[in-house]
């Protein structure tokens, strides 16, 4: 055709087609030509002088110089006066399919005239990108995308509007792609993913603009994509995500946030970056669906309380968070500070100078990450909730070992403890080994001028536990919520298994100590009273309260579970005695022992050598007492005495208390107590 094209009829169409469609069979070809007198002179032939159509099959057109031709073309030609056109049926761009396309060529007889070019193509992703990877395009590339690692569907339209002369470069030739892509799926940065994504794209030469829904590493997200490829202020890459985190979301997306809180939350993402890369993210997450957990400072915030959250992030080139911005407000929680995270995505480093949870906590918070397992905790401020500070050993019992190691120091104006007990000032450092305490110091003072000290030490056998306090009432008020004693002078002395001790060592053995106390309206001891008829005691305790002299309970500790043996308190008005356990697990006691009135006067033969030991038998008990069992719930134990113990006296009482109750987890391990019966 190109050979026998008279060189005066449209120029500008032979010469494209001589340089951009190297191959091609045509015909048979239909001409029809009314050309008037002197029209071969003008610089254009009308429309109408001229109709040349050409079918066209095996052809190949080069739409850009350098990248894969469009191949085995079928479709058909038609020149007229000063237009050439082309209709694509078929034909394939590399592996790609053309499914239709069309070249328009106006204005032939005009130097630089831009023929238009379009074509919808039907493919994989793969097979599409790594052809807009070509050059000059590029696309990919800049976007740091690497077609072999990506997947999915698409759909799309391209057109070139293309100037007709040689040497045009890319930036000349305004490009516009329009896609639908199915089941996208590529990588950002060296360990983020998109996929599962359905998604509707725009392309020109200045941006990539992409709306739908996405997986972002496995969570879904809907998402809007915009990539300026000439980027303005370091940022090319602008990302808005909205969707839900779930714990498994967080867990996929490398937010390792422990138990700070549970279950979904709401989130609306906007991160930048360049090139594809993150670097930035601001992120508003809505907490009301989900349950915040401070357990450490006792507060809760359940599911359906308003919260939310503001977080500014920081992104390294491996998709991972390296540090953020945090404010939480709502369900009386306040939080601003700044979160570090190393490498691997767990937190380095807390910077918390504003805290406050609940009516108690008001405080700073430092937090650090030392070494691989190693944390340090600084608290200082103005308040703070301790009324979790019954909890026991976390990693004793049934925990596995574990050598993450925390060191603790809290400098507060005050600690709030149950029954609005405070302690001022507070001030602590602890060390602690896979939950195990090794070293402890606590000094604080108590209502009163009174004030409170305990202590844990390393020792050849394991740890030491000293607590001296010189009220044991509020102590035990505030720890323990017993409200109905008070005074005294207390003090436990007790070991505790070396940190790295096996499983199944106690976690406390020891004795405690209380002096000069009184007992007020106290439930237990008024059931135990009312049940065993001793009225006069009932009415004291409700009135003046019981005076004990002093109360000695040797004790031992195991997951949970506290083992009393050989018990005694002593008063001028009550001895008592108990034996059995105090489960905190499943909130239930056994105690057995012997209650004596006018323990004063009944227990003066007790003095006697020998004679005293048959009478008495049991320190707190006197000559004339009666058993008592308790057992069942805490709150409701069941509580019954037997009146004919009272005609045994001393060591034949023995004989109504029976076998001593051991906690169940320890009942084949722990020997029974000594007093009792064989």
């Amino acid at each position: 055709l190109v050979r026998y094209w008279p060189l005066r009829v449209g120029q500008g169409a032979r010469e494209w087609i001589a340089e951009n469609m190297p191959a091609g069979v045509i015909g048979p070809a239909t001409i029809n030509a009314q050309i008037g007198a002197g029209e071969l002179d003008k610089p254009a032939l009308p429309e109408a002088a001229l109709n040349l159509a050409l079918p066209v099959t095996n052809a190949s057109v080069r739409y850009v110089r350098g990248m894969t031709l469009l191949a085995n073309a079928k479709g058909s030609a038609l020149l007229t006066g000063d237009t050439f056109k082309v209709d694509i049926l078929s034909a394939h761009v590399g592996p790609v399919a053309v499914q239709t396309g069309s070249v328009i060529i106006p204005e032939l007889h005009k130097h630089g005239t831009a023929g238009e070019i379009a074509v919808r193509v039907a493919g994989s992703m793969r097979d599409i990108l790594s052809i807009l990877d070509e050059k000059p395009l590029q696309y990919p590339t800049r976007l740091r995308i690497r077609p072999a690692e990506t997947s999915g569907a698409a759909v799309a339209d391209a057109s070139f509007h293309v100037p007709m002369v040689k040497g045009v470069g890319i930036d000349q030739i305004p490009i516009t792609v329009k896609g639908v892509v199915k089941g996208l799926a590529l990588p950002l940065g060296s360990e983020t993913k998109l996929t599962n994504g359905n998604i509707v794209l725009d392309l020109d030469n200045t941006h990539l603009h992409a709306h739908g829904t996405v997986n972002y590493n496995t969570v879904p997200f809907a998402a809007e994509w915009t990539e300026t490829f000439k980027a303005a202020g370091g940022v090319s890459t602008r990302v808005n995500l909205r969707g839900t985190l779930d714990d498994q979301a967080r867990a996929a997306l490398k937010l390792k946030i422990g138990d700070l809180f549970t279950g979904p939350v709401g989130v609306v993402g906007q991160l930048q970056g360049l090139r594809g890369s993150m670097r930035t993210a601001q992120v508003a997450v809505d907490l009301t669906p989900a349950t915040i957990s401070l357990e450490p400072i006792s507060y809760r915030k359940p599911p359906g309380v308003p919260a939310s959250a503001q977080i500014s992030a920081r992104i390294d080139p491996k998709g991972a968070i390296s540090a953020a911005d945090l404010n939480v407000s709502g369900a009386g929680l306040t939080a601003q500070g700044t979160l570090s995270f190393n490498n691997a995505g767990d937190l380095a480093r807390a910077e918390i100078p504003t805290l406050r949870a609940g009516p108690a906590n008001d405080f700073a918070l430092t937090l650090t990450q030392v070494g691989a397992n190693g944390t340090d905790i600084f608290v200082r401020g103005h308040s703070a909730d301790g009324t979790a500070f019954n909890r026991r050993d976390t990693n004793s019992g049934n925990a596995p070992p574990s050598s993450a190691r925390y060191h603790v120091v809290a400098k507060i104006d005050r600690m709030v403890l149950k029954e609005g007990t405070v302690l001022a000032p507070f001030s602590l450092d602890a060390t602690t080994i896979g939950g195990r305490i090794t070293n402890l110091s606590l000094t604080t003072g108590m209502s009163k001028a009174d004030s409170l000290t305990a202590s844990i030490t390393p020792a050849s056998d394991g740890r030491r536990l000293s607590v001296n306090a010189t009220d044991a009432g509020a102590l035990l008020r505030g720890v323990f919520g017993l409200s109905d004693i008070s005074g005294g002078r207390l003090s436990v002395v007790a070991r505790m298994p070396p940190v790295t001790a096996a499983k199944g060592a106690p976690d406390y053995i020891g004795t405690l100590n209380i002096r000069d106390f009184k007992i007020e309206n106290q439930p237990f001891f008024s059931r135990l009273f009312s049940a065993g008829s001793l009225g006069g005691l009932l009415d004291l305790m409700r009135g003046s309260g019981i005076v004990i002299d002093k109360l000695d309970m040797p004790f031992s500790m195991k997951n949970g579970a506290i083992t009393i043996h050989d018990a005694h308190a002593a008063g001028p008005s009550v001895g008592l005695s108990a034996d059995g356990y105090i489960d905190q697990r499943s909130n239930s006691l056994d105690l057995k022992g012997a209650v004596a009135p006018i323990y004063g006067l009944n227990s003066v033969l007790g003095a006697l050598p020998l004679v005293g030991k048959v009478l008495v038998s049991k320190e707190g008990e006197g000559i004339l007492g009666m058993t008592y069992e308790a057992n069942g719930s805490l709150d409701e134990p069941k509580i019954s005495v037997n009146p004919l113990s009272m005609l045994a006296p001393g060591i034949f009482r023995r004989i109504f208390e029976g076998k001593m109750p051991t906690a169940p987890e320890q009942a084949d391990k722990t020997p029974p107590p000594a007093s009792t019966p064989h």
